[in-house]
């Protein structure tokens, strides 16, 4: 799914005006601002009834306070027959819905959709009274998990099997921890690795216990082999079978005895979720989700940082928007939002000037509605990762030593590689907090009419305004008021 952008052309003398349609129990209903038909590039026609009353729905991303992420709206209605749904056991709460602002002269399917999602909080009375309800994706609704796979181990308790994504055990892999799966009398027989098939035959491949000793390196012995294994939904995974290794050290014996296994490979090819690249690592965690994928703001996103890779194990089923929220969006300037009904991802670089899609000048194409306000960011980016290697904290010098070597002991293991403007290259693993972005934010509010209304949020442009000594100064628009008479934009300086 893509989110549609409207042209200069179309948005240069249309006013647009508000749709709405709610899907109950397979009937659609459909309200506008005013009564209108709208036709599909199919040549078919959507008649509107009369009876949406909106004066503005906000937009924005949650980067600054004062500037909510909005992913749902109050919406006021007049004619949906809510009471008459009630009474024939129809759920509202089950429905679905979508407000857009549409532009005359266009197609239904170059709306601009500014909310979607679920519908709920249904407040109705008399058929000539307004009907409120509330439309939107909140993330926490993600009713999706990842990883999904899941095993039985030796105690009988279900365990999700890990998911690697991007390569993430690599050359000179360190620390990748294992389940035991079954035991023969006090002895492990097989080892759980990890979603997809994976080939750990390298040259050097060992397993250590929880106290770093040395159990087995079987590219020597050749006692222990793998295989690849199907969960009951038909999803592979790889587990390494170590029945064949000796026990007569007591060393050994004491070691596999113990609960706590990691291995250690010279080379390991994967397969399952391997990709490249940042929008291939987004794909990878969405698989599982229920919403769905924005795929041009991930494009922008791969576009805008085509250096940044990524790779990670997850070991611990969470919503892949918790893990998108906790694990991801920390370690780059990302925004992300969900009001549309799919993840959108907004690339916001502000240690050096970004190229303007726009120029906006105070008293010619806009109009200044607030004073400068200087903020601050509500979250830092975490440059590198700290992971537990074997029960201990591996510090970043330790990993500078060896780059190659990705450190995946934790529940959740993540790495990020590449150059960030004004960071640097930074790879696993530390402890230091860098500010997310420049100590010189401000926020200020600007007014403009619908000719600007092509503008979304994410956007780079620059501002003019000479009563705050701003020429052409480089800008986010990190909120958006949609209004019948015009727009207001959110500018971040930087």
């Amino acid at each position: 799914m893509s989110a549609v952008r409207w042209l200069p052309s179309e948005a240069s003398d249309a006013v647009p005006v508000f749709l709405l349609e709610i899907d109950v129990a397979g009937k659609q209903y459909r309200f506008a601002s005013q009564a209108v038909s709208v036709t599909l590039d199919d040549g078919d026609t959507y008649s509107y009834a009369p009876g949406l009353d909106v004066d503005a729905i906000d937009s924005a991303l949650d980067v600054v306070p004062g500037v909510d992420n909005t992913d749902s709206a109050s919406i006021d209605v007049l004619g949906l027959p809510l009471a008459e749904l009630y009474a024939a056991g129809r759920m509202l709460e089950l429905g679905s819905g979508e407000l857009s602002m549409w532009l005359p002269g266009t197609t239904w399917e170059r709306r601009k959709v500014l909310i979607a999602g679920s519908v709920s909080s249904g407040e109705y009375g008399a058929p000539d009274e307004y009907v409120t309800l509330t439309i939107g994706a909140p993330p926490w609704l993600d009713g999706g998990s990842f990883p999904r796979g899941t095993v039985t181990d030796h105690n009988g308790e279900t365990v999700t099997i890990p998911e690697i994504i991007n390569d993430a055990v690599d050359d000179n892999t360190a620390g990748f921890k294992l389940t035991v799966i079954n035991r023969s009398g006090d002895y492990p027989s097989r080892l759980l690795v990890a979603a997809g098939r994976i080939d750990v035959g390298g040259t050097l491949v060992s397993v250590y216990d929880g106290e770093g000793r040395l159990i087995s390196a079987w590219a020597a012995s050749g006692t222990a082999t793998q295989s690849t294994k199907t969960t009951a939904d038909a999803r592979p995974y790889t587990v390494i079978d170590v029945s064949g290794i000796g026990t007569e050290s007591t060393d050994i014996q004491d070691a596999w005895t113990g609960s706590e296994f990691y291995l250690r490979a010279s080379a390991m090819d994967i397969g399952g979720r391997a990709g490249e690249g940042l929008s291939d690592f987004v794909a990878a965690v969405y698989t599982e989700s229920q919403f769905e994928l924005g795929a041009d703001s991930v494009q922008r996103v791969e576009a805008a940082a085509p250096q940044i890779d990524l790779k990670m194990t997850v070991r611990t089923q969470a919503t892949p928007w918790r893990v998108m929220r906790d694990e991801v969006i920390p370690l780059l300037p990302l925004a992300a939002r969900t009001a549309r009904g799919m993840l959108e991802l907004f690339y916001l670089p502000m240690h050096s000037e970004q190229p303007s899609v726009g120029t906006l000048e105070a008293g010619v194409n806009v109009a200044r509605v607030s004073r400068v306000r200087q903020v601050h960011t509500l979250r830092t980016l975490r440059s590198r990762v700290s992971v537990e290697y074997r029960g201990a904290s591996i510090q970043g010098d330790a990993v500078a030593e060896s780059p190659q070597a990705v450190i995946l002991g934790s529940d959740t293991a993540i790495v990020r590689s590449g150059a960030l403007p004004g960071v640097g290259d930074r790879r696993a693993c530390a402890d230091d907090l860098l500010p997310l972005y420049s100590p010189r934010l401000r926020l200020v509010h600007y007014d403009a009419a619908w000719h600007l209304g092509w503008l979304d949020l994410g956007d780079a442009v620059g501002i003019t305004d000479t009563d705050l000594s701003l020429t052409s100064a480089p800008a986010y628009i990190v909120g958006m008021q949609h209004r019948t008479d015009g727009v207001r934009l959110s500018l971040l300086l930087y």
